[in-house]
């Protein structure tokens, strides 16, 4: 994949597990969308990716 398909990914990933973060009570569910946002913003943050616009 080219970069701009990755940090569009990337972006989508971290609007997506923004939203089920609100949307859920299961403990073990937040658990999870946590670890798995926090590793998606550290991913963004080695690839140097700056928010879309709007964004930051």
């Amino acid at each position: 994949m080219t970069n701009a398909t990755d940090q569009f990914i990337h972006y989508l990933n971290v609007k997506n597990y923004n939203a089920q973060l609100l949307a859920t009570q299961d403990g073990a569910h937040r658990a999870m969308l946590l670890r798995l946002l926090a590793s998606e913003l550290a991913h963004g943050r080695l690839m140097a990716w700056k928010p879309p616009p709007g964004r930051e």
